[in-house]
């Protein structure tokens, strides 16, 4: 793509979505592809879509990495394993 002209096709909507979604288009690509999903519905849905994955995915992030979200008796299990010395592991049965 030429600097400057922004994306033209459905194509090259989609190779610069993620640019768009991260405020990284400069204005006049911006306005190019601003342009390109008022007259394209299926790039409209597309970058609505790609959007709400990030969302969630970063909504299922931050609820995960939240330590009081999980429940006492899986910390407590797992705080058990760590004091708990390690196994060793014991040959196959079946090899020679």
């Amino acid at each position: 793509m030429t600097p400057g002209t922004g994306p033209r096709t459905c194509r090259e909507v989609v190779d610069v979505i993620a640019d768009c979604v991260a405020g990284d288009l400069g204005v006049d690509e911006r306005r190019v592809f601003e342009a390109h999903m008022a007259d394209c519905r299926e790039c409209a849905a597309y970058l609505r879509t790609y959007a709400d994955t990030i969302r969630v995915a970063r909504d299922a992030h931050a609820e995960a990495a939240s330590p009081q979200n999980l429940p006492e008796r899986f910390v407590r299990a797992i705080m058990e394993a760590l004091e708990r010395p390690p196994r060793t592991s014991r040959p196959n049965r079946g090899s020679t």
